[in-house]
């Protein structure tokens, strides 16, 4: 071949070396029959699953160091080593899967479905232990070190890893449980109230407890405000503690009447800060933010708010300013926020990181029918993708540089 010949197989070949470098269109493989992409900002996907056809992804939770993902479906548990696409092991289910997460240290696997909580070992799809609740399990959430199981169901439930018999119960049918990594605070939402409990032990005739830990004292509760002179009943939604169990962030509102976003300290049921996401006055409404999504950090230092009017909100705990927002033109569906300030957030097909300013960082459109979470590891290196049929999980500091 002479050298005219060559010229276009050098530009070829210089074009594919530069989209290689640049990580555009490089997807690892997928257990569904290959791997799925999608246009945008481009960015490396370092691990995707696709899963079987109707088996839609109902929950999924992500270990600290990202290097293990547990995913609930419609009729299985799956979980997955970042290093491959098969899943390490799947466990059948009669019923989809209402909530799941993993313990920091990557051990532990809690999974709700419908009224049955399993405990798994990441070695073994054969549960370690299995429990019946009255009614459907709302939420779940589990200690660091996997020592404590944190169940909200017809009441609320706190198990040891090591025995499906509940050591401390409170006859509340909550709506929302999340527990403090060391597992010593636990926070639950019903109707109007939160609900703070400690690890502190109560010394009481009442209670014959055998051990510190078998005791949960409720250090607070937190009403929110009714509306229409008392008659209209108010709502909590949205409702998370800081790992290190420093903060609890909460949207509390009453219907049409009004709306705030609250972070407290868990010392005190008096809110640090308020941020009034809506308003309504005789002259008509005061604001027009209707929350979606809310993600604290791990430490406490950040907190993102996504909303139906396509907007994602940045703030600090120091107060109820925003330090930064992004329009992403469709409804936020879902928000993760870092303990360094980043910000996830996924809005219809696209998938945003920014900064604590709200500066956009990265952007992707993802090949799926729809976002329906977003989460960070707790490390803030690993940024998983959940939507209806796929899994993607992406390496922030690839996407960053």
């Amino acid at each position: 071949m002479d050298q005219k010949g060559m010229a276009p197989l050098v530009i070829v070949a210089i074009v594919v070396v530069v989209a290689v470098v640049a990580g555009i269109g490089i997807y690892a493989t997928t257990r569904g029959g290959g791997g799925s992409g999608g246009g945008g900002g481009g960015g490396q996907e370092p691990w995707s699953y696709k899963t079987e056809s109707l088996s839609f992804i109902t929950s999924a939770a992500l270990s600290t160091d990202g290097m293990y993902i547990a995913g609930g479906f419609l009729d299985k548990v799956c979980l997955f080593n970042r290093l491959e696409n098969n899943p390490l092991w799947e466990y059948r289910t009669e019923a989809g899967v209402s909530s799941i997460a993993i313990s920091s240290d990557d051990n532990y696997i809690v999974v709700g479905i419908y009224g049955e909580v399993y405990l798994f070992n990441k070695n073994d799809n054969a549960p370690l232990w299995f429990y019946q609740t009255r009614t459907g399990v709302n939420a779940v959430a589990i200690s660091e070190n996997g020592d404590y199981i944190a169940v909200a169901s017809d009441k609320i439930y706190l198990f040891e890893r090591s025995s499906n018999i509940p050591i401390w119960t409170y006859q509340l049918s909550a709506d929302t449980v999340a527990i403090s990594s060391d597992g010593n605070y636990l926070v639950a939402e019903s109707g109007e109230k939160i609900y703070l409990f400690t690890g502190t032990p109560i010394i009481s005739m009442a209670i014959q407890a055998t051990s510190v830990d078998q005791v949960r004292h409720l250090l607070w509760t937190y009403q929110a405000q009714r509306g229409g002179a008392g008659f209209i009943p108010a709502g909590i939604s949205n409702l998370h503690i800081a790992s290190d169990g420093s903060y609890i962030i909460a949207v509390c509102g009453c219907s049409d009447f009004y709306s705030n976003l609250c972070l407290f300290r868990k010392e005190s049921n008096t809110p640090v800060w308020s941020y009034q996401l809506y308003q309504y006055t005789s002259g008509g409404y005061v604001g027009d933010v209707w929350a979606s999504s809310v993600a604290i950090s791990p430490n406490g230092s950040y907190i993102a708010l996504g909303s139906l009017n396509s907007e994602v909100y940045i703030f600090s705990k120091e107060n109820n300013i925003p330090t930064g927002n992004y329009w992403m033109r469709s409804n936020v569906n879902s928000v993760a926020v870092s303990s360094d300030g980043y910000v996830a957030a996924g809005a219809g097909l696209k998938v945003c990181l920014l900064n604590s300013s709200g500066a956009l960082i990265w952007s992707h459109e993802i090949d799926d029918a729809g976002i329906e979470g977003v989460i960070f590891s707790g490390d803030g290196r690993y940024l998983l993708v959940q939507g209806l049929e796929t899994l993607r999980l992406f390496d922030r500091t690839q996407l960053i540089s």
